[in-house]
């Protein structure tokens, strides 16, 4: 009885300090997001204002016999430097979506949804509570953070055309939900302790007293469920 409840109390302190580790980690991610948007974001910017001043410069020397290669060269610098501004605000809103912080978790969820089809042609399927529903930030950033890892998941290993998402929930509990079309997990890979991408999101549904459970059926696809208790966030949730 003595050990169990020693081996409770180490399992306590290991999940507190996963939880502070995810913590930290997310600050961490705010700040460089916020570094990157807005300082190289706006350094960007002059570039490309100086690169359009040297533009007009250069239209008013039409005589120049080299004034149609340097027009073409301003012209392919202007187009990386939008380039790079896109990946720059992408960058950004991966570390931390600006979207999380100024209209809460459904329509964070909704746009990284978007941007995962986009870029992996695996359509999405988004059955989301009301987005005038709210969370605390930390239980937003924990469901988000879920999302994304089990959405790259699908993406490396499922080999899913079709993934789904539900987000539901009452006075007492969360429920979110993400299923795919794919291959289907075994149970070998969902308790491989090696895992990092399972051992995270393990990590963020326990830190947020949540219960996690993985099914996989071969060439039927994966279910994920995850079930909240919001009382545990009482007073941060409307």
């Amino acid at each position: 009885m003595q050990n169990e409840r020693a081996l409770n109390e180490s399992n306590e302190r290991l999940h507190s300090l996963a939880a502070h580790l995810q913590t930290v980690r997310e600050d961490e991610r705010t700040s460089v997001a916020r570094e990157i948007h807005d300082q190289l974001g706006q350094e960007l910017t002059a570039l490309k204002m100086d690169i359009s001043f040297l533009k007009k410069r250069i239209e008013s020397t039409r005589d120049n016999p080299e004034w149609n290669n340097i027009l073409e060269n301003l012209k392919s610098m202007t187009e990386v430097i939008d380039m790079t501004v896109n990946s720059v605000r992408r960058i950004a809103r991966e570390l931390r979506p600006d979207i999380l912080d100024k209209l809460g978790l459904i329509e964070a969820i909704g746009w990284h949804a978007e941007e995962f089809e986009k870029r992996t042609g695996i359509k999405c399927i988004l059955n989301l509570q009301n987005g005038k529903i709210k969370f605390d930030e930390n239980l937003s950033t924990t469901i988000y953070r879920i999302v994304q890892e089990c959405l790259t998941n699908v993406a490396r290993h499922s080999a899913a055309t079709e993934v789904r998402i539900t987000i539901q929930s009452d006075d007492s509990y969360l429920h979110l939900r993400i299923a795919d079309n794919g291959k289907g997990i075994s149970e070998d890979e969902i308790n491989n302790t090696k895992s990092l991408g399972l051992v995270g999101i393990r990590e963020r549904a326990y830190s947020a007293g949540g219960e996690l459970k993985i099914e996989g059926e071969k060439n039927k696809g994966t279910k994920l469920k995850i079930i909240i208790p919001l009382n545990e966030h009482a007073g941060k949730y409307y």
